[in-house]
């Protein structure tokens, strides 16, 4: 059993991101999975995909419409593409690389248009739930959620703008997504920081 399938919650991350893609774009989505992506986004924009599993990929190209995917470990190389894309998403994957600025740096410069956006979404390891727990000198690792055991890194509000900041973006959006809350987060934005389970990163090249 996949321990991350497609959330269809209106404030959850998925569709949210789905939101700031927008229509008739094209869309290189990065650790696609099976492309359930595709499933949410606007029919009108173009996607293509790169993970590492080849299987994911297949379900991707044929089941969900992307019309090209890439296998690549992002660890180890870059996909083997130099079109430049109107929109690159990353969602929930830079916490699992070993240097997820480079990364992101090595994309933006290859694969992202001038006036391109790249949509991020990192756990917010500053949520309420989190912060509780350490009060009582609890930190513990699990299967899945925002202490999944296969994250390399933790990102607070600050932490994730400093990385895209070092990466050559700037962010023109931050959303924080809650399946439970995120109706109220809508309303309040301050309350984003605490009570937000992921932190989305709507970003453009900076311009100097």
């Amino acid at each position: 059993m996949k321990k991350y399938d497609l959330n269809l919650n209106y404030f959850g991350t998925h569709k949210i991101i789905a939101r700031e893609v927008g229509k008739n774009m094209e869309v290189l989505d990065v650790g696609c999975n099976s492309g359930y992506l595709g499933r949410v986004v606007d029919k009108s924009n173009k996607l293509s995909g790169v993970d590492i599993d080849l299987k994911e990929l297949d379900m991707a190209r044929i089941d969900n419409g992307y019309k090209q995917v890439w296998q690549c470990d992002l660890n180890k190389d870059l996909p083997n593409t130099k079109m430049k894309y109107d929109v690159l998403v990353l969602a929930d994957v830079l916490e699992h690389l070993i240097n997820p600025g480079e990364v992101l740096r090595r994309l933006v410069k290859n694969n992202l248009k001038d006036k391109g956006r790249v949509i991020i979404s990192l756990p917010n390891v500053a949520h309420g739930l989190i912060r509780w727990k350490l009060l009582w000198g609890k930190f513990e690792y699990g299967e899945s959620g925002i202490l999944d055991n296969s994250h390399l890194h933790l990102y607070t509000t600050n932490s994730a703008i400093n990385l895209i900041k070092g990466s050559g973006l700037e962010a023109v959006r931050v959303i924080f997504s809650s399946d439970r809350l995120g109706w109220l987060l809508d309303k309040i934005k301050a309350l984003g920081p605490v009570l937000g389970y992921n932190i989305i990163l709507t970003c453009q090249k900076k311009e100097y």
